[in-house]
């Protein structure tokens, strides 16, 4: 028999709810995957398409980014740079994962301010630790988990 094991994070925001992130990518069933593992993870998730002026659709400043890089690369990498060019969105970290392993595409998405980059598949365990670090890096620079 299997053990269960909680996968939950203890990380409110100043308010005292769930912090929030905001998952994007082009894909319904890998946005849909994203937002079941933070969910469980106790995050809030707003979910949104990958597309043109994707930072003004924002409602609230997140506490993480999640973003789905996909063909064409160039529009995920566009994503990228309106996200951090946006006031509210600048210090948010952002999480990139993408099928592309080439060190190519991990500079370029660093240079247009991706936190971090993952190649898929992703390891999930692993991917908890790093986007609770996140969430701890976050606050540290006064961002919304405390």
């Amino acid at each position: 028999m299997a053990m269960e094991r909680d996968l939950s994070i203890e990380t409110p925001d100043s308010s005292g709810g769930r912090p929030l992130a905001l998952v994007l990518g082009r894909h319904e069933d890998t946005r849909s995957m994203m937002r079941a593992m933070l969910e469980a993870w106790g995050f809030e998730v707003e979910e949104l398409v990958t597309s043109d002026g994707v930072a003004s659709k924002v409602a609230d400043t997140p506490s993480l980014v999640m973003m789905d890089a996909s063909l064409p690369f160039q529009e995920s990498l566009d994503t990228a740079t309106e996200l951090k060019s946006c006031p509210k969105l600048r210090d948010v970290p952002i999480l990139m994962m993408s099928g592309f392993a080439q060190a190519d595409y991990r500079d370029a998405a660093v240079e247009r301010g991706i936190t971090d980059y993952l190649v898929k598949p992703v390891d999930f365990d692993a991917l908890q630790k790093f986007v609770v670090e996140l969430a701890r890096l976050n606050d540290r620079k006064g961002g919304a988990i405390v």
